[in-house]
């Protein structure tokens, strides 16, 4: 009797489990093996593997597209695979045989995707000093986090819909924050002072200037300043050292007498005028003729 029921357990078993996978697609009425969709209801054309069936098959949605569900056959039996969200590339594999002979994909057209937001994470160091060690700080915000690399640096990852900047260095450190201790504590740093430097440079020398030679012209040549109306000033020119000839100076002239001496001089001019007169008339004869 107990043979009998573990039978009967067993072989209702059997049955339930060719159920369940059969019922994982639709199978054809004269009792075939089950089909994958083929172009129908928004799934791709079924595609076949070649022999010898691989294991799975990496599959990624075409541009604009996202994979929302996928059919594969295995042996004689079929299943299906839904995704939500969509995915761009997934991977097809029947659970129950290893291997896959044919399979299709159903599509959905991809949402467009907003312009993504630029964040820029910050972080700020407080150096060691001799009383505490020092410390990382890291800005916290929307649309990025700080991954701790395990080896003393840091990388800024942006979230999904967020970048950083261009030229963003993400990854930062390693950083040295151990407390100062021994000589770097028992330095002294040397006082700091405004006032300026002594200097024992001397100034440079001022070149003398060149004497100007001013020449004193006619009151109608150019004024003062006017340099191009009256031209360049002739060079100076230094004094000849060869003495000049000694010329003696002409004796003034005597003048002549005035006062007494000048009448004395007038009535002797007179009598000569007179006495050569005289001479005159004597010379001439009675008839006109003249003596000489």
């Amino acid at each position: 009797m107990r043979r009998s029921i573990v039978g009967g357990l067993m072989a209702a078993g059997m049955l339930l489990g060719g159920l369940a996978i059969t019922s994982s697609g639709p199978v054809a009425a004269n009792g075939a093996s089950q089909l994958c969709p083929d172009g129908t209801d928004g799934w791709s054309a079924k595609v076949n593997t070649d022999e010898p069936n691989p294991a799975t098959v990496s599959y990624t949605a075409p541009t604009g597209k996202l994979v929302v569900e996928y059919c594969v056959k295995a042996g004689t039996t079929t299943q299906y695979k839904t995704f939500d969200p969509e995915e761009k590339s997934v991977v097809i594999d029947h659970t129950g045989v290893d291997s896959v002979s044919h399979w299709s994909v159903r599509l959905v057209d991809e949402p467009e995707q907003p312009e993504p937001v630029e964040v820029s994470p910050t972080y700020s160091v407080n150096p060691p000093n001799c009383d505490r060690p020092g410390a990382v700080t890291f800005s916290e915000g929307d649309g990025y986090d700080w991954k701790n690399n395990e080896d003393g640096t840091y990388t800024a990852v942006p979230g999904k819909g967020f970048v950083l900047p261009d030229g963003f260095e993400a990854t930062v450190g390693p950083f040295d924050l151990e407390q100062w201790t021994g000589e770097q504590c028992s330095s002294t740093e040397p006082p700091v002072t405004t006032e300026p430097p002594v200097t024992t440079e001397r100034p440079p020398e001022e070149e003398p200037e060149e004497p100007v030679l001013t020449i004193n012209g006619p009151a109608s040549g150019p004024e003062e300043g006017d340099v191009d109306s009256a031209g360049p000033l002739p060079p100076a020119q230094a004094p000849d050292p060869t003495p000049a000839p000694s010329v003696a100076a002409p004796a003034p002239a005597s003048l002549p007498a005035t006062g007494s001496s000048s009448w004395a001089l007038a009535g002797s001019a007179l009598a000569a005028l007179l006495a050569g007169l005289g001479l005159v008339r004597f010379s001439r004869r009675p008839d006109g003729s003249s003596t000489v």
